[in-house]
């Protein structure tokens, strides 16, 4: 039983150093995990997801869709836009943005780009199912997050006060446009506010 828990401690420690540590994007960092209420931790390693909490000395592996599994097991980086959590209607929800690779042919049109998407995730009962996903950049089709080139193109998406929801701004959306657009949560779902 000792070892299970030293194993267990040890496994904690690991995933909260790694929280402390950040991965470079830019000039600025962006999260390696997201705070989530109750002193725990949301994580991924090795395209899984995780919660960790110090407190208790546990670290779990969340369960996911079939579909979204694959989406997380074929990406080529996963990134946390914002370190904490946002709890609306008593649900916890976190922002991920998953990235594909544009291209199998490195030397070919793309061949380094990536196709990343927002998921907004419920955390609840150790699931993580997405309540709202959004294209947010994209190589083929030009879609680019604003930037200064010092922050992290990921600091264009954050959680919204008024209304709440996800606010995500472009250098160039889907149209070609600069933009910046609202989700709110309104009836258990993401939808565009209106202007």
């Amino acid at each position: 039983m000792r070892t299970i828990w030293s194993t267990i401690e040890r496994a904690v420690l690991v995933l909260a150093l790694g929280a402390v540590t950040t991965l470079a994007t830019a000039e600025e960092q962006t999260p390696t995990a997201v705070e989530l209420s109750g002193s725990r931790l949301f994580q991924q390693n090795a395209h899984r997801l995780y919660e960790a909490n110090a407190t208790r000395h546990e670290v779990r592996l969340l369960r996911v869709s079939a579909a979204f599994k694959h989406t997380l097991a074929s990406a080529s980086s996963i990134v946390f836009p914002t370190s904490h959590s946002q709890v609306i209607d008593g649900k916890e929800f976190v922002l991920v943005v998953v990235n594909q690779a544009s291209s199998s042919n490195p030397t070919g049109f793309c061949g380094v780009g990536e196709e990343g998407a927002l998921y907004v995730l419920e955390l609840h009962d150790l699931r993580a199912d997405p309540r709202f996903s959004l294209t947010v950049q994209s190589c083929l089709k030009t879609i680019d997050l604003s930037s200064d080139g010092v922050k992290s193109p990921y600091s264009a998406i954050s959680w919204n006060e008024s209304p709440v929801g996800v606010r995500v701004s472009w250098q160039q959306d889907a149209k070609g446009n600069e933009a910046t657009r609202t989700f709110r949560y309104e009836n258990g779902k993401f939808v565009e506010a209106t202007q």
